[in-house]
């Protein structure tokens, strides 16, 4: 990933600045270690830093919007559809084994530069590549607002199976809590 400085008077750059994060990279890593856990209000994203926890979506929506601050528009924000299963994250395999899908698409933010991606979500968060099954650049008022009925409507178009699309929310947002416990 590139690196700059943090410069000016965003509020974001502020936040930052003000906990001794001087440059892009010390921020990415800062928003790697904090914990995979949602805010309490995902709309505020200044939350990830003041209550020093995120997701994949709000932690790297603040990282875009640091970024814009500093005038790097070429850094962009993506939305990302892969299949979750014991495959992508070895930890879901309890869940999995109770229920008769192969899969469940989950919507992953991560950061893109110069074709390459950058997941901060954790220090170690799995590749995904292989999982791929469709992505979008979004902005963030776009992810803020619209993500979740996106994917809800992505798995259900893509379901063919026996059970009902709010069945297999169900069954994510279990996953989801899985991971969060990690």
């Amino acid at each position: 990933m590139m690196d700059f400085e943090l410069n000016g008077d965003g509020d974001f750059t502020g936040l930052m600045q003000e906990s001794g994060i001087v440059s892009f990279n010390d921020a990415c890593r800062f928003i790697a270690t904090i914990p995979y856990q949602r805010i309490s209000n995902k709309k505020d994203l200044a939350l990830v830093f003041h209550e020093r926890r995120g997701t994949c979506s709000s932690k790297h929506a603040f990282l875009k919007v640091l970024a814009d601050e500093q005038g790097k528009k070429d850094v962009e924000l993506v939305l990302r559809y892969f299949k979750m299963n014991e495959q992508s994250h070895t930890c879901l395999k309890q869940i999995f084994e109770t229920i008769a899908l192969e899969y469940i698409p989950e919507a992953h933010v991560c950061l893109k530069y110069q074709n390459k991606y950058y997941d901060f979500t954790t220090r170690n968060f799995p590749k995904l590549d292989a999982f791929v099954l469709k992505e979008e650049v979004i902005d963030v008022s776009t992810l803020l607002e619209e993500k979740d009925s996106k994917h809800f409507d992505f798995i259900k178009d893509w379901n063919k199976s026996e059970y009902s699309t709010d069945q297999i929310w169900k069954w994510r947002e279990a996953c989801i809590a899985l991971l969060s416990k990690q």
